[in-house]
């Protein structure tokens, strides 16, 4: 899957260029500088201010501003919650209550509003600045995708309202060293459909299959969508013969594809299980 680390996590994406157009590299002075105090540490602002003003036409001062404000509004917590993982996340520690039960403790993300909404007006000016730009979408999306925690209502919204304009009116995309066709786009909401898997929330599991079946509309033979729906059956309705369907026309397709004959092999197993 390509592009699959672009989306796990802000500081992963939006990698910041080297093109700028001051006889200061200000993009060299911010990458050292966050090294050492992270995006909303003490300085940050006051160099985009100064690379702003130098270099205004850059995207990647306003990827950074926006990053800056996003750091700054996340102050993280040890909270307890139920099971071995938390939205993907691994315990921090893991103790024994006096019934020898265990207690996961997670260090879960908390936003201050105020600061996050700076950040996003930042980004979503920079995106009507710059529509073309995928790379920036993607920040936006991961942005709204690690706000909003186990009920990504905003985040399914905005996917599935890029994935209407992708299709309905090939949009010329740029992104940093890629051709974005219709395989490039499939794979980058493939890996949005994975991630909002892995939450494991209820709400996180039907914007998996919202946009599984959004991507089918008009990609109806996807073996990997088709194959998230038969995964959602599976797994989340526990309904095998809807599972089924899907995985056997993901097979018609490709006779190779390894999740279909996985998963239905593991339905015929239980089927004779049972009988």
């Amino acid at each position: 899957m390509k592009k699959l680390s672009l989306i796990l996590s802000l500081v992963c994406i939006a990698a910041l260029s080297p093109a700028q157009t001051s006889d200061t590299d200000y993009s060299q002075l911010y990458e050292r500088l966050v090294s050492r105090v992270g995006y909303g540490g003490v300085g940050v602002e006051t160099l985009l201010d100064k690379w702003e003003q130098a270099d205004s036409a850059n995207t990647d001062v306003y990827l950074a501003r926006a990053r800056y404000h996003f750091a700054r509004s996340r102050t993280d917590s040890v909270k307890v919650h139920d099971g071995r993982k938390y939205l993907d996340m691994d315990p921090v520690l893991v103790l024994k209550d006096s019934l020898n039960k265990p207690i996961y403790y997670y260090n879960e993300p908390f936003f201050d509003e105020t600061r996050y909404g700076m950040g996003l007006k930042v980004l979503e000016n920079v995106i009507a600045s710059h529509p073309l730009d995928l790379n920036l979408c993607i920040f936006k999306a991961n942005a709204l995708l690690e706000y909003e925690k186990e009920s990504p209502d905003l985040t399914l919204q905005y996917l599935l309202e890029l994935i209407d304009r992708h299709f309905k009116t090939s949009p010329a995309w740029k992104y940093p060293g890629e051709t974005v066709d219709d395989a490039f786009f499939c794979d980058v909401i493939q890996s949005y459909c994975f991630a909002l898997y892995r939450k494991g929330t209820d709400s996180s599991k039907e914007a998996f299959r919202a946009l599984s079946e959004k991507m089918l509309k008009y990609s109806k033979n996807n073996v990997s969508f088709l194959d998230n729906m038969g995964t959602y059956y599976l797994v989340v309705k526990n309904n095998e013969k809807q599972a089924l369907k899907y995985y056997r026309k993901s097979l018609k397709i490709d006779p190779q594809d390894s999740t279909a004959i996985k998963n239905i092999a593991l339905i015929e197993k239980r089927a004779a299980a049972g009988k």
